[in-house]
């Protein structure tokens, strides 16, 4: 999505965290922490006056934000327990 004000580019889903567990043998389980901070979620909007004679600025745009989880074995979870 373009932001025509700004013109900055917003991607419509932001890889912001990953991670990998080791081999998980069947009926265990290993827990992950996954962090990630405002910034990873902002857009920057290279045409944007700062007033001060410069342009470009990160912008995190005023919202919802939905968080996503993704995985094959994450998948089975949820479906196991919905």
């Amino acid at each position: 999505e373009l932001d025509a004000r700004e013109r900055s580019e917003k991607p419509a889903a932001v890889l912001a965290a990953f991670g990998k567990t080791g081999e998980i043998a069947p009926g265990a389980s290993e827990a992950l922490t996954l962090t990630f901070t405002w910034d990873d979620l902002t857009s920057y909007a290279a045409y944007h006056d700062n007033g001060n004679g410069t342009k470009g600025c990160y912008m995190l745009e005023e919202g919802d934000y939905v968080i996503y989880f993704e995985g094959k074995a994450l998948k089975n979870t949820i479906n196991q327990n919905t």
